[in-house]
């Protein structure tokens, strides 16, 4: 629980309070004293050569600093030995100079909303602090100017969310990332200094900054969010480092950025999100599509036209197939995908209603397939999954109505198949099956959607090891009529089973040891 420290008029009763020890002792207020009605310091930030303690005064020189005194809380921290400040809500502030020090505990951190919504237009904060706070300056319309130092470690959630003045921000080292949403609508920002030491940009966090030019990527990012840059569409330069490390590209990272012409992205990628460099204008340049009308940037499949070719051969080194590349691309009949790709996005291929061949080199390097990538198409048959698939997502096969046949490449690590059906081995979980599945005896879990929306499917056959059947298992399958379980009555109603795991079925019969039981739950016994 946090406490709020004593305003300068009780600092007598809390300084007795504070060394008598007492506990619970809730106390707070608005700092007061000298300075001017306004709640500004009305002077220049101090000099960076001065160092001060918590009493505000420079430990080499003895200088005091002024602060600005009126419109501001200090409360106590859980550590009861350090406070944070925020904005009274009522004091109109403009120039904040933020203290090292409060009755003598250090400022370390600008609590949640702290300044939110006031009319400042610059602030100063202290070496001391070390983290700000969710929303602490979010629509702060007037803020041009802030320094944030070199102690500050975390960025929270929309920091400067609609801070529609501010031109420049520089994050300092130590910062390991940059909050959701954290800049989003800064439409004044021109420029933005990312220091090696992040390593994830989050969200939508710098959305609709429209007035930012250029990017730098540093190595250390990892991860760059949902619609991070989302209509930054002065944006003409992105760069990222040499040596990056990046893996993730949120979907619509980069959308409307009608200004971007020049596009890489590094070989370290391995997850595109949809959608995330529509409408740049490399998208938006018909040289850059080839002729079957599939774009690529650097060795990532980007997006294919809607008017691509019924057969078609990822081109060779392609490592990455974006997210929704293919999504409801009903004239695809045939894709050849190269030994090269390692990654296959999000609902890759899903709808693409006519796909009835999906091929893999004999030396796949592919290691994952997203959630859904093959969901509804409806025309797919068969399917080999190779031996370095190391994961899988949920839904991968949902309402392939005509799917009967599902194996799994010898020697694969965390897959294997058997009866048709995909089954996670040390977990013994069935992840995916299909019209023509037979359960093996000894899985244990019927993975969430595993037969969503197979509409052939009439009958299934359910051993007595199952112990689990997971959401939405066996939704939508329509004409599902009989299902035999191996075990017994009371076996059968002990299974967990997830919420909707047969909505949308047939009204279905399922037949144990000693009697059956109807879709709505009612028991006959032999």
């Amino acid at each position: 629980m946090k406490h709020k420290i004593l305003t300068s008029a009780l600092s007598v009763a809390a300084a007795l309070c504070l060394g008598l020890g007492l506990a619970g002792c809730k106390l707070g207020g608005s700092s007061s004293g000298s300075g001017s009605s306004s709640g500004d310091s009305g002077t220049t930030p101090p000099d960076h050569t001065h160092t001060y303690d918590v009493d505000n005064r420079c430990t080499e020189c003895g200088n005091e600093l002024e602060y600005t005194k009126t419109g501001l809380v200090y409360t106590l921290n859980d550590d009861q030995e350090t406070c944070s400040v925020s904005w009274d809500n009522r004091t109109a502030l403009k120039n904040v100079v933020i203290p090292y020090g409060y009755e003598g505990r250090s400022v370390t951190s600008i609590g949640d909303s702290a300044f939110e919504n006031c009319s400042l237009t610059s602030v100063t904060i202290p070496d001391s602090v070390t983290s700000i706070g969710d929303s602490a300056f979010s629509d702060c319309l007037s803020l041009k100017n802030i320094k944030i130092p070199d102690g500050v470690i975390s960025i929270g959630e929309s920091a400067f969310w609609n801070c529609s003045s501010l031109t420049s921000v520089e994050i300092p080292d130590g910062v390991t990332s940059i909050g959701d949403r954290a800049f989003e609508q800064c439409s004044s920002l021109t420029s933005i200094e990312i220091p090696d030491s992040v390593t994830s940009i989050g969200d939508n966090a710098f959305y609709y900054c429209i007035s930012l030019q250029s990017i730098e990527i540093p190595d250390g990012v990892t991860s760059i969010g949902t619609c991070a840059f989302y209509y930054c569409n002065a944006l003409e330069s992105l760069t990222f480092g040499t040596n990056s490390k990046l893996t993730s590209i949120g979907e619509g990272a980069f959308e409307v950025c009608y200004s971007l012409e020049n596009l890489t992205i590094p070989d370290s990628v391995t997850s595109i999100g949809a959608r995330a460099f529509d409408r740049t204008a490399y998208y938006n340049d018909p040289s850059h599509w080839d002729s079957s009308g599939v774009l690529y940037i650097d060795n990532h499949l980007i997006k294919a036209e809607d008017t691509i070719t019924s057969d078609y051969s990822i081109r060779a080194n392609t490592k990455t197939i974006a997210d929704g590349a293919f999504e409801e691309r009903n004239s695809l009949q045939s894709i050849e995908i190269p030994d090269s790709v390692t990654s296959i996005g999000a609902y890759a291929f899903c709808n693409s209603g006519s796909l009835e061949s999906v091929t893999f080199g004999t030396n796949s390097k592919l290691t994952s397939i997203g959630e859904a990538a093959f969901s509804y198409c409806r025309s797919l048959t068969s399917i080999e999954i190779p031996d370095g698939v190391t994961s899988i997502g949920g839904a991968v096969f949902t309402g392939c109505r005509a799917l009967a046949s599902i194996e799994v490449a010898q020697g694969n690590p965390v897959y294997h198949s058997e009866g048709n059906c995909v089954i996670r081995t040390e977990s013994k979980t069935l992840i995916a099956g299909c019209s023509k599945s037979k359960i093996p005896e000894g899985v244990t879990s019927i993975g969430s959607c595993a037969f969503e929306e197979f509409e052939l499917l009439t009958s299934i056959e359910i051993p007595d090891s199952v112990t689990e059947i997971g959401v939405s298992a066996f939704r939508n399958c329509d004409s599902l009529r009989s299902i035999h379980f191996q075990g017994n009555v009371d076996q059968w109603n002990l299974i967990a089973k997830g919420s909707g795991w047969d909505i949308g079925t047939g009204d279905y019969m399922i037949t144990c040891t000693d009697g059956t039981i109807d879709k709505e739950g009612n028991v006959t016994r032999n």
